[in-house]
């Protein structure tokens, strides 16, 4: 599932669930008459709640739920877009289960106010102002510089092809073949700084100790900056791929 979005907070990720209901019931009276027969008043519709779960990942998943939550004790009405539907809704509940501050897994309740199944229509942001958002935001961390440099070269691969919404085909295939291999570039970075993270502590405390605390700080500073650009570049790349679809 792509394109989740409450209350303008975009969901990705793990934080995308794998199915999101919607329908409802409708209310009828029914009137028993002498002789078996029967009169139904139909007195409309009454939508089920909406419910799903996930999990934010990664060094902002505290602040991510808190974003939720901070909706939830709002209690004001806000936007739901999925897929291709939209209701307006207002979020009666929402659970975060704190494990570890890079895993939260979460679950959500949703009452619905208006239940008119509408598309889309002007909700989204355009592709184009989605893409350069993400790489906007991916650019704002510099403990890593290849990551850095792997966002650099996606941002003129786009800048090239030019706008997204009415590029051709090839071009767009040209755009979804460099924010995948950004993506695959960052996990593999990902997977190499956890491999320098996971190193023991060395034997001979006295004289190397100090430089092995310096090394696992720096290492966690780059794979803070690296998870956070990979969310950024996965996003743009779940989304020029449901375009190019």
């Amino acid at each position: 599932m792509a394109g989740l979005v409450l209350g303008g907070v975009s969901f990705s990720g793990f934080e995308i669930p794998n199915e999101i209901n919607f329908g409802g019931k409708h209310n009828v009276t029914v009137h028993q008459l002498i002789g078996g027969g029967r009169v139904l008043d139909a007195m409309g519709g009454k939508p089920d709640q909406i419910q799903w779960k996930g999990r934010f990942r990664g060094p902002s998943a505290i602040g991510r739920a808190q974003q939720i939550d901070e909706l939830r004790i709002a209690g004001s009405q806000v936007d739901l877009a999925w897929l291709n539907l939209f209701r307006s809704v207002i979020v009666v509940s929402f659970t975060a289960h704190t494990e570890k501050s890079y895993e939260v897994p979460y679950e959500i309740t949703c009452e619905v106010v208006n239940d008119a199944a509408f598309g889309l229509g002007g909700f989204f942001q355009s592709i184009d102002a989605l893409v350069s958002g993400d790489i906007v935001a991916a650019t704002g961390f510099n403990a890593n510089p290849t990551a850095s440099s792997l966002v650099s070269v996606l941002s003129s691969a786009i800048s090239t092809i030019g706008p997204l919404a009415g590029a051709t085909a090839a071009s767009r295939t040209t755009a979804a073949l460099a924010a995948n291999t950004a993506t695959t570039s960052l996990q593999l970075a990902v997977t190499a700084n956890d491999a320098t993270l996971g190193k023991t502590m060395p034997l001979d405390l006295a004289e190397n100790l100090s430089a092995w605390l310096l090394a696992q700080n720096a290492g966690t500073l780059v794979q803070a900056d690296t998870l956070d650009i990979l969310g950024y570049v996965a996003r743009v790349n779940s989304n020029i791929a449901a375009v190019k679809a």
